[in-house]
């Protein structure tokens, strides 16, 4: 095993620049603490009309809104209502809690149909990345598609439209379960459990009950010719075990009779072309580039070009796809089976990180909410956090189960970074009970979560959530929930690892505080995490010889870490200052240590 080392120079940039893991937001926002393939498969030739959108609320979905403002999408209701009423900003002080009417309201979006003139064969559709959290569409007052949940796409078909027609986007109030008297805590966050709307938003430690609503994802008008149009392109692929060869294959779904696949490796030359039916191409690779995570290698990235052809021979769609070639395997540390005693009845979870046969030094952090919208996030958002991770020399990111799944500019950017996904979905702290109706909308999510997001090199292992084993979850692998989830992992995403949540046996989450109680002799954070078999979560260091203690002794500079201190004890001034003065909550550095067995911090 090689470890990998935090250098403290870049630990510093953290700390003082802030990262999306809990404190980010306390210097940028005030805020203390991130079914069809249709929207991901960029079709760069096509023809794209955003709508002008407004947007009103009303008690009632057959009433009509009073007042309706301008909308910008993607982003939320209650931010397109708070602008047109000139409201402070939402992160200052206690402005939050004028935001909670909003939650259990109706809101509609309309706009009157541009419809550009049709060619004989052309369709038009309305495409919607994503609507946050369950919505109808009308056109002309009829209701032509609905549906729960903020991760699946949808497409409405308007050719038949009439020109300046009405089309709405009505969103129902945020889904709510009464909460039975007798369960006095944790009341907000538990009416969630019987949705897939993150969990975040009723209320954390380090965030304020604010329930976003809207559309979130990019939503626009998409001309296409029917008999040329590929719904979703993917490439799958099948490594030797001795990695010396790679054949690629394309999947398809649409009308598309003939197509041209290109495929060029990681310094853009051509490795291959071919013409024919979609699911007849095939590319075998010899001697491939592999992915590698950050610090481990290049994170290679190979191009597919895939071009529907017209009877003429010219091009009808173009779609795009980065291929990074890698296999991810979560396996057991050496002598870790000999460590559980006999009869066992459950090992330590497998946790070594094994990347193209070889075991490395996973470490990172927890990616929790960027945005309280998350509408608000762009590429451009996401790349400014994630430039500081790979500063950092970090390769891992666990997506906790608590926030969204992140948008496509997300997993795009860790495919080129190198940086492992650790994706949960969203369930976090609460017993989410398999009810029919909870089961069907789970089902469709982590299903449309799977099929976005399996192209992704980046996407190491899957998690069904955060915390759902521990006392205030009191869940179990027998719950429907998770047996679903690994299902739907194992049906469309095979070769990644399956986790059912974490912490598991052998990981530690917590405790969110420097010594593991009042006594004198409490154990520290430090000698918590040195003692476990996997993941330890720290908030700050409190000495010089904490700090010593998470780095190797070669690396131990005294200068650097009395300066990494000093900073790290004005930052938490500054937090403190901070945190007086705003209603929010608490924050803090989490880090999370990915180690094997019989590592012990030094």
């Amino acid at each position: 095993m090689r470890l990998g080392i935090l250098k403290i120079s870049n630990f510093k940039n953290l700390i003082e620049q802030g990262c999306v893991w809990r404190l980010w937001l306390v210097r940028h926002a005030g805020f203390f603490s991130a079914d069809k393939l249709l929207i991901d498969m960029l079709p760069d030739a096509t023809t794209r009309i955003s709508p002008c959108w407004q947007v009103g609320w009303t008690s009632s979905p057959e009433q009509q809104s009073e007042r309706f403002v301008p909308a910008t999408v993607p982003g939320a209701v209650q931010l397109d209502w708070a602008r047109a009423e000139g409201w402070p900003a939402y992160w200052q002080a206690d402005h939050f809690l004028a935001y909670g009417w909003m939650e259990d309201v109706h809101w509609v979006y309309q706009t009157r149909l541009q419809k550009p003139a049709l060619k004989p064969g052309q369709r038009l559709a309305l495409v919607c990345g994503g609507v946050d959290y369950a919505c109808a569409v009308r056109v002309e007052g009829k209701v032509v598609h609905t549906q729960e949940g903020m991760f699946s796409s949808f497409e409405v078909d308007l050719s038949g439209a009439a020109d300046g027609g009405l089309v709405e986007i009505v969103v129902a109030p945020a889904p709510k379960i009464p909460v039975p008297a007798e369960e006095v805590s944790d009341r907000e966050r538990k009416e969630s459990r019987q949705s897939c709307k993150p969990a975040v938003s009723y209320g954390w430690d380090f965030h304020p009950r604010l329930i976003p609503l809207g559309i979130w994802e990019e939503t626009y008008l998409e001309v296409r010719d029917a008999e040329t149009w590929l719904d979703f392109v993917e490439v799958a692929y099948d490594l030797t075990d001795d990695y010396s060869s790679a054949d690629l294959r394309l999947v398809t779904g649409g009308q598309a009779p003939r197509v041209r696949w290109t495929l060029r490796d990681p310094a853009g030359a051509v490795v291959a072309a071919q013409e024919g039916a979609p699911g007849t191409l095939a590319i075998r690779v010899d001697q491939p580039v592999l992915w590698w995570p950050n610090t481990e290698g290049e994170a290679a990235l190979y191009t597919s070009t895939v071009e529907t052809l017209a009877a003429d021979g010219q091009t009808a769609q173009t779609c795009t796809q980065r291929v990074g070639l890698r296999r991810i395997r979560l396996v057991m540390a050496p002598g870790q089976f000999s460590r559980t005693g006999y009869p066992a009845t459950q090992p330590p979870v497998p946790i070594t990180f094994e990347v193209n046969g070889r075991p490395i030094f996973a470490r990172g952090a927890n990616w929790v909410c960027p945005e309280i919208f998350p509408g608000l996030l762009t590429a451009e958002r996401y790349r400014g956090q994630l430039d500081l991770f790979v500063g950092a020399h970090f390769n891992l990111l666990r997506c906790w189960g608590g926030g969204i799944v992140n948008k496509t500019a997300f997993f795009e950017q860790c495919d080129e970074l190198g940086i492992m996904v650790w994706q949960e979905f969203p369930l976090s702290c609460n017993r989410y009970d398999g009810t029919p109706a909870y089961l069907r909308v789970l089902d469709r999510e982590s299903r449309a979560i799977i099929n976005r997001r399996r192209r992704h090199a980046c996407i190491a292992l899957w998690c069904g959530g955060n915390e759902l084993f521990n006392g205030w979850s009191g869940m179990t692998m027998q719950d429907h929930a998770l047996r679903l989830l690994d299902r739907n992992c194992f049906d469309l995403d095979p070769a990644r690892p399956f986790l059912p949540t974490s912490p598991l046996h052998g990981i530690l989450h917590g405790s969110y505080a420097f010594r593991m109680g009042s006594t004198p002799d409490a154990h520290t954070a430090f000698e918590c995490y040195a003692a476990c078999d996997a993941t330890a979560y720290i908030e700050k260091a409190r000495s010089i010889e904490a700090l010593r203690g998470t780095l190797p002794k070669r690396d131990a500079d005294e200068d650097e870490l009395q300066a990494i201190y000093e900073q790290q004890q004005e930052l938490t001034v500054e937090l403190e200052s901070e945190m007086q003065e705003s209603s929010l909550c608490t924050g803090s550095i989490v880090l999370s240590f990915q180690t094997r067995p019989g590592f012990d911090g030094t």
